[in-house]
Order: C-alpha cells, then sequence, then structure tokens
C-alpha cells in the first residue's frame, strides 16, 4: 500500500495508551527499514556491524523495560512472481550505482548494506526475543497473529490503520518515566464511528488512493471536481472522508467511475473485488504460521512431511533469501554500493545459491535465474544460469528433498563439507580446527574467495584484523566500549611472540594498546568519505561479503556445521575498507608488515592475528 500523506492523517485518529506487561506482536519487517538509517551508522564501505548491533540492543531495551512480551514477525518471501517483481523494483529504486558520497541522503535513499538484516536476527536471539519467519504475506501473518493472541500490533505499515488489530504505529512509541511503552492506538471500529464510514466505504477509499493499485494519476479529475486537492497537489483526506460519509457505498462508487475510462472501470472493478476478499481474509487468525506458534505439536515435522518447507522457512532453518529461490527459481543481482563496471558480485556467490536449489529440489529444479535490472529498461532483465549441477549430488537418498524429514539428522551428513570440498577441490579441515570455533566459517569463506580471486591478501588481512578487533579486543580491553572517548597514546615497540590461536593468550593490557593504536580506523568523517570513496577498491570486499553471506545462509541450511558467524564480533566495513587503503598507501613492503608496525607495541593481539593468518594461509596452498 502506498498512499501518499495517510499515516499523518490517521495518527490525528490514536488513542494515547500505556502498554506494561502485556503481549504485543511487532512487525519486525517494517520497523527494520528504518533502522539503519535512523541510526546515522556510515553504510558506504559496509556494514558497521558492531555499531549497528549496539544501536538496535539500545532500540530494544524499551520493549525489554516495559516487560512486553514480544512476538516478532518478519517476510519470509513472496506469495507470487509478480509480487517478487514489484518487489524487486522497488529496491532497485535504491540502487547502489547511483550512490553520490557528496550527496546527502534522504530517508528514502539508503541502501542498507550487506549483513545488517542478519545483525537484526542475531540482535533479537542475543536478548531473548521471540521472532517468526512467514512463509506467506508477513502483514497477513502479523494481523492474524495479533487477533489469536489478542493483543496490540505495533508497526510501520498504513494497511494496519484498516485491519481488524488494535494498531500501535512503532514510530512514536516512547518510554514514559515508569517504563511504560507510551503509545498511540488505533481501532477501526472507532474510526468508522467517529467518521460515519463502513467497510465497504472504506475499500472504495483505497481503491482511490493507493498508488500500488492504480499506478497512475487517473482520479485526480474526481479529486479536483470534488475540490479535494490541495494547493499542493495532495489529497485532502477529511474532505474525502467526509464526501463518502455523505453517500451510500452504490452512489460514491457511481460517481466515482463517471471520471474514468471504461476499461479502468473494469480494471477498477476486478482489483476491487480483490481488495475485498484480502481484507475479508485478514479478518481470520487461522493461518500455518499462528498454528505453529500456538501449538508447536503441529509444528513438529513427520515422515516425508508435506510442510517440511513451511516448517524449516518457520524454525529458520531454511534462510529467508532461499524462500524465493526455491519457490521462483531466482535470485537477484547486488543493487548494493560497488563498482558496475566489473561483475556483478553476486556472481562469486552463484555456486554457493545454486547448490542450495539443488539440495531443496533434490537436484531436480533445473535452472535458476539471476534478475539484472538495466538502467534504461523499465523491465528485468533476466541472465539465466543453466540447470547443470555445479558439483555432485551427495550420498543420501530423498524423494522430494534432503530435507522431506526434518532436519534433526541433517548435521551428520556434512553437506556442508561436502561442498566445500567438490568446489575447492582441496580443503584442510584438520588445519580448520585450530582456529577458534567462531572464526572457522570465516575462514572457510576466506579460502573460497581467495580461490576465486587470487590477488586479494590485502583484502584477507584486513578483514582477519576486523575480526581480531572486534572478538578479541574489543571484548577485552578494559570495559570502555565508547570509540569516541578513546585515546591514542604513545607506546613503545616490544619483542615479536611466536604465533598462537588461543584466544585466552591475549592480554587485556595489548588490548587496550591495540584499540589506541586502531581507534581511527574506525572513524569516518563525512569528507573523507568523499576523499577515500572508491568503486574499484571497495568491489572486492563486496564480493567477500556475499560470499561470506551465502555460506552462512548454506551453513544454517545444512544443519550449522560450523558455528555461524556473529556479524558485530566480525566485520566493521568503514574499519575493513581504511586498513586496507592504509595498507596498499604504506611503504611497507606487504600488508602484513603494516600491520606488523602497528602492532607490534601489543605483541599478544599481534600474535594471535599470525596464529590466525598462518591457519588461512595453510588452507589455502595446500593442494
Amino acid at each position: 500500500m502506498r498512499i501518499k500523506g495517510l499515516t499523518p492523517f490517521m495518527l490525528n485518529n490514536v488513542t494515547t495508551t500505556r502498554l506494561k506487561n502485556t503481549t504485543v506482536v511487532i512487525d519486525g519487517q517494517s520497523v527494520f527499514f528504518r533502522l539503519y538509517k535512523e541510526s546515522r551508522i556510515p553504510y558506504a564501505f559496509g556494514c558497521e556491524s558492531d555499531e549497528f548491533a549496539k544501536y538496535l540492543k539500545e532500540y530494544l531495551t524499551k520493549f525489554k523495560k516495559a516487560n512486553l512480551d514480544c512476538h516478532f514477525v518478519f517476510k519470509g518471501g513472496h506469495t507470487d512472481k509478480e509480487k517478487l517483481d514489484i518487489h524487486y523494483e522497488a529496491e532497485n529504486r535504491l540502487h547502489g550505482r547511483d550512490y553520490i558520497p557528496a550527496k546527502q541522503h534522504s530517508y528514502d535513499d539508503i541502501i542498507k548494506p550487506l549483513f545488517a538484516k542478519d545483525i537484526w536476527f542475531q540482535t533479537l536471539e542475543e536478548m531473548g526475543f521471540k521472532y517468526i519467519v512467514c512463509n506467506g504475506d508477513h502483514v497477513t501473518e502479523c494481523i492474524a497473529l495479533a487477533l489469536k493472541l489478542s493483543c496490540p500490533l505495533i508497526g510501520n505499515n498504513m494497511q494496519y490503520f484498516f485491519s481488524q488489530v488494535q494498531y500501535v504505529p512503532e514510530i512514536n512509541t516512547v518510554l514514559d518515566e515508569n517504563d511504560n511503552l507510551l503509545c498511540g492506538i488505533h481501532v477501526l471500529s472507532n474510526f468508522l464511528r467517529i467518521h460515519s464510514m463502513t467497510e465497504e466505504k472504506v475499500i472504495l477509499f483505497i481503491m482511490i488512493t493507493d498508488k500500488h493499485i492504480f499506478t497512475e494519476n487517473i482520479f485526480n479529475l474526481f479529486f479536483q471536481r470534488k475540490q479535494m486537492l490541495s494547493r499542493y497537489g495532495n489529497i485532502i483526506f477529511i474532505k474525502l472522508v467526509n464526501w463518502l460519509a455523505q453517500r451510500s457505498t452504490e452512489q460514491a462508487l457511481r460517481e466515482i467511475l463517471q471520471f474514468i475510462s471504461k476499461s479502468d472501470q473494469a480494471t477498477f472493478m476486478e482489483k476491487k473485488s480483490d481488495l475485498t476478499t484480502l481484507m475479508q481474509k485478514r479478518k481470520s487468525a487461522d493461518t500455518k504460521s499462528t498454528l505453529y506458534v500456538t501449538d508447536r505439536n503441529a509444528a513438529k515435522f513427520t515422515q516425508s512431511d508435506p510442510e517440511w518447507f513451511e516448517k524449516g522457512v518457520f524454525f529458520k532453518y531454511i534462510p529467508i533469501p532461499y524462500v524465493n529461490l526455491y519457490r521462483f527459481k531466482s535470485d537477484k543481482a547486488s543493487n548494493f554500493i560497488e563498482d558496475y563496471d566489473q561483475e556483478n558480485s553476486v556472481m562469486i556467490s552463484i555456486d554457493i545459491f545454486k547448490y542450495a536449489y539443488d539440495l531443496l529440489t533434490n537436484f531436480e529444479g533445473g535452472e535458476i535465474s539471476v534478475e539484472h535490472k538495466n538502467r534504461s529498461s523499465p523491465k528485468i532483465d533476466y541472465t539465466l544460469m543453466k540447470c547443470n549441477s555445479s558439483i555432485l549430488k551427495p550420498d543420501y537418498e530423498a524423494t522430494v528433498s534432503v530435507f522431506e524429514n526434518g532436519f534433526d539428522d541433517i548435521k551428520e551428513l556434512k553437506l556442508f563439507e561436502h561442498f566445500v570440498t567438490e568446489t575447492l577441490q582441496t580443503f584442510d579441515f584438520e588445519s580448520l580446527n585450530k582456529a577458534p570455533a567462531d572464526c572457522r566459517l570465516l575462514l572457510v569463506a576466506l579460502v573460497y574467495y581467495s580461490r576465486k580471486r587470487p590477488d586479494v591478501k590485502l583484502e584477507v588481512y584486513s578483514i582477519l584484523l576486523s575480526y581480531v578487533m572486534l572478538n578479541v579486543v574489543f571484548e577485552k580491553k578494559d570495559g570502555n566500549d565508547d570509540r569516541s572517548k578513546s585515546k591514542t597514546e604513545y607506546v613503545a615497540d616490544k619483542p615479536l611472540l611466536d604465533s598462537f590461536t588461543d584466544k585466552d593468550l591475549v592480554t587485556a593490557a595489548d588490548c587496550e594498546v591495540a584499540y589506541s593504536i586502531m581507534d581511527k580506523y574506525f572513524k569516518l568523517r563525512f569528507d573523507e568519505l568523499c576523499d577515500i570513496f572508491d568503486r574499484k577498491a571497495l568491489h572486492p570486499l563486496v564480493e567477500f561479503q556475499r560470499c561470506f553471506e551465502e555460506l552462512n545462509f548454506l551453513n544454517q541450511l545444512c544443519g550449522s556445521q560450523f558455528e555461524r558467524t556473529l556479524y558485530r564480533k566480525t566485520y566493521n566495513g568503514t574499519f575493513v575498507y581504511k586498513i586496507l587503503r592504509a595498507m596498499r598507501n604504506s611503504e611497507s613492503q606487504d600488508g602484513f608488515q603494516f600491520i606488523q608496525k602497528k602492532l607490534n607495541p601489543a605483541p599478544t593481539v599481534l600474535a594471535f592475528l599470525s596464529g590466525i593468518i598462518e591457519v588461512y594461509e595453510s588452507i589455502l596452498y595446500e593442494y
């Protein structure tokens, strides 16, 4: 739904209330869309994962303090190809190729970086919040769950104004002095009573104002004749509501149809019927997701379960991007900030998500497509990938999918390890086990990336240094996590230590020193951003992030053979880019000499980084 100016009008009809010690459903999808922009965290060089996670924790604290039993709901995919294409078109309006550092971007003009949504999920889990991923229309599922639980629905979607739920617009929610969630609540029945409206008239209201129903301004003449437009050409909603209230539904419909063509009248009636059906459907609390939430026995897997896919999505075994991949045999080319004169960053990961698709379809799904959008074309262009599987099928037996009986025993099949070995021909998993468990998936991704793009040694060093800083240095330094207050002090060089991979051997004192040395690379002024932004230098880092994210998704699908990546403890895009640039501009012979010189005053930090690099190189060069 897209009705310009509707939300401010509807907010005039909310009633102030306070929520505490109660249950709520939260549309996590709509809330997420504004959070990275609102955080004002830099995004041009990739996600500042640690800072975004910190911001999310601060945001979510209000729900904890109000002691709300929250059920977050997220969209798992699209229900039909037409809606998927509309989604792709909407995303392409915010395209990385159009990003200009010197331009101040508006609310709707931010390209959310890779990892951002995964950090949202991970933060919810770390803070103990419940969330579900639904397989159908998530707006319908949010409404159904709120009706089922008889509780308010918090979100930022104007469709809820016209539903049967107690709708709380999230954007104005704050804590009061007693830790109650102070908010406004909208109830459709109250709106109808106050304005002498009916649900049938609400449908007419939506039909002539929603730009997603009629994209062209075919009702402009109607609004002009009825004097419902402001001097700026915007609809004056109170005049429209009053006009509808003064007429019967039939009379209002006849008058509206007089202002549009015969062909548009036919389309109008067809879409009105669809909207009526949808609004009736949204009065029901009975969906698969609500059943799974309220009756966990119904969500248990059975042998040859016909709902294996829906349950896999609900229980988060199947990553969200795989829903559209499985349903529509398609993935989307990158629209992130990268170099569009080079191969699209999605291409380096094709083998990964093709293997995931083959597992979901028992290696019988055929070809998939990667959808590219030409700048000059109003339509989506399709680049097809042939149906031949990139690797041999693993040794398992299944009728529909390897997941048809559930996911309990999937890890034992070592499907992820099979992909890595077959794709890279060889992989030293014994050496990998020398690294900390939370680093192993990162090393798999770096080896995969390096074998696909051989000349990326400096990129690898910068990424591994980011892991060491976020995972060890930030965790061990003396309790001060405010980077704005750090001070860089003179520190003397110290003797080198033998390398190791045990985090416990890294000292807190050395972490303080390393923090003071490296802190400046985490900071980014606006003028500095404009000066150092280089798409060509950024592109290989975006390619790595795509590999890293896709391998995390595949690991999740394959039963989490490796400990999943906590992005907030692994990757800071600003730091990685600035360190990479500093290495390239240094007088040192190679990147590691630059790092060695920098971290020499923090010998245990340097020794730990050296140990991780040695594990990486022993795997990379083992053929």
